[in-house]
């Protein structure tokens, strides 16, 4: 039997997820004076309790251990976190605004759009949070100097250095495992903080299981506490979803809506990424700067982005074909070892599911198209290692018996141009998530109106990445930002 609404505990909006969307709609509502309150599944963690343990943080930080994939052709991981600042206290901190020919295509498909989020109030948006989170190039005043940069010249790549929301960056690499410096302006650190000096509450270790209606309108969001007992969340005002692409379509559906044949948990779309990892002659800082520091552009027409990458050892040698006494040895020269990884904006669509018991699932496999660019990736890539001097490249590929585990020349590494496009033969993952939440004006193809209500709904709304119509192309972190923070300005008006 469901609990009746009560106020046990109640206040003028719930914003249901803690991370880069719902912090930040979180803060717009305290500091202009609503009463609020963040209901995050995960815990808090602070930069004292971040190790460099990577089983550590697979457990504490990210959804069922990391161990979540894709069904379709190839088995992927996705990668999400569930913690207080969500994905925000994992990821690499990388920035890139909305790019306006993305917008444009929005325009185009859906006109409503440009009055609902009109580009110049983003902007807007854009310039606060890059002030707000002290948004900078780190590695920009030692770029010109590098070796590496000296190889994307020879090369003729366009390339910069990336911008970061990490003002006190120190280079430890640990970006995966949570900043044990706090240089990384994570959530968890800085929005939510600041929010609950204006009065927001963080209930963390509380499961959202369903929202809760009187006559059409969202009253309430029932909760599953750690302890396992339930708990009646009240908001006078509005339930705010920032659950994310993964998370909000399944709570949506446990509170009955979209059921069936509906938009809710379609039209899934993705960014691919690939890694290589090369041995060089060099210390790696000598030759790239510090970590996650360069981002090569030349191949944005092809929706490919390459950039530098610094992962835990654990995760490094397990993408090499290294084992027994050499991966002993190996392992005390992590710093000769080079990560870069590539990016794709991938045109394939995937779709939520879920069975009978309610368990939910990812249906997607990338395209013809996708697995061209993946493994043109690959080989720009190795292309690049060896004109940094690499002595030797592992190129991301298993499963092929006719193919080398590690390549020794740049004529060994067209090899790679001849691969199969299978996606069964190469290391994929699957990061930045866009879609399953979809916004616009007709409720036939999406799922959120253009005053960000769940449509067919009052006072339910939506601000999470499951908006965005398309695939953005770009690190999305930045835009998920501005769009909370306009939908949050919009949604205390109605």
């Amino acid at each position: 039997m469901k609990p009746a609404i009560n106020d046990t505990i109640e206040a003028d909006y719930i914003v249901v997820g803690s991370g880069a969307s719902g912090a930040t709609a979180a803060l717009e509502f305290a500091e202009n004076g609503f009463s609020t309150i963040v209901v995050e599944e995960g815990e808090w963690y602070r930069k004292e309790n971040f190790t460099e343990d990577v089983y550590g943080a697979m457990k504490t930080l990210f959804r069922d251990f990391g161990s979540q994939m894709t069904r379709g052709r190839a088995v992927i991981p996705v990668l999400e976190g569930r913690c207080v600042g969500g994905s925000t206290v994992m990821n690499g901190a990388i920035v890139h605004r909305l790019p306006e020919a993305i917008y444009a295509d929005w325009i185009d498909s859906d006109s409503a759009l440009k009055s609902a989020v009109p580009y110049a109030e983003l902007d807007l948006h854009f310039e606060a949070i890059e002030k707000e989170l002290q948004i900078r190039r780190n590695l920009e005043p030692v770029l010109a100097s590098l070796p590496a940069t000296l190889a994307l010249r020879r090369l003729g790549w366009s390339h910069q250095a990336m911008l970061r929301n990490a003002p006190g960056c120190e280079s430890s690499g640990r970006c995966l495992q949570g900043c044990p410096s706090g240089g990384k302006w994570s959530m968890e650190a800085t929005f939510l903080p600041r929010a609950m000096k204006s009065g927001a509450r963080i209930l963390s270790g509380h499961t959202a299981q369903e929202i809760l209606f009187e006559k059409g309108k969202a009253q309430a969001v029932r909760c599953r506490q750690k302890s396992g007992e339930q708990r009646v969340i009240r908001g006078r005002r509005g339930i705010v979803l920032a659950g994310g692409v993964m998370q909000t379509p399944p709570l949506l559906w446990r509170s009955g809506l979209g059921l069936g044949d509906s938009n809710v948990g379609r039209h899934f779309q993705t960014h691919l990424g690939v890694s290589i990892v090369a041995e060089m002659e060099h210390p790696v800082v000598e030759l790239e700067g510090p970590p996650q520091g360069i981002e090569v552009l030349a191949f944005h027409e092809d929706k490919i982005k390459l950039a530098t990458q610094l992962i835990p050892p654990e995760l490094l040698f397990a993408r090499t074909s290294l084992w027994g006494d050499e991966l002993i040895t190996q392992l005390s020269r992590t710093e000769y070892f080079s990560s870069w990884t590539g990016s794709i904006q991938s045109e394939a669509k995937g779709r939520l599911t879920r069975n009978w018991m309610g368990k939910i699932g990812l249906e997607f496999t990338p395209t013809r198209n996708d697995m061209q660019r993946v493994r043109t990736s690959l080989w720009r890539l190795a292309e690049l290692m060896f004109e940094m001097g690499a002595k030797r490249v592992f190129p991301g590929v298993n499963g092929s018996k006719d193919f080398p585990r590690e390549l020794g020349s740049i004529d060994e590494a067209k090899k790679i141009l001849a691969l199969p496009l299978d996606p069964r033969l190469y290391f994929i993952s699957v990061g930045h998530l866009f879609g399953t939440s979809r916004l616009g004006s007709n409720p036939n193809t999406s799922v959120v109106n253009t005053d960000f209500t769940v449509h067919g709904t009052k006072s339910l709304f939506v601000v999470d990445a499951g908006l965005f119509p398309t695939n953005l192309g770009v690190n999305p972190q930045h835009s998920v930002m501005a769009l909370a923070r306009h939908a949050s300005r919009r949604i205390m008006h109605q």
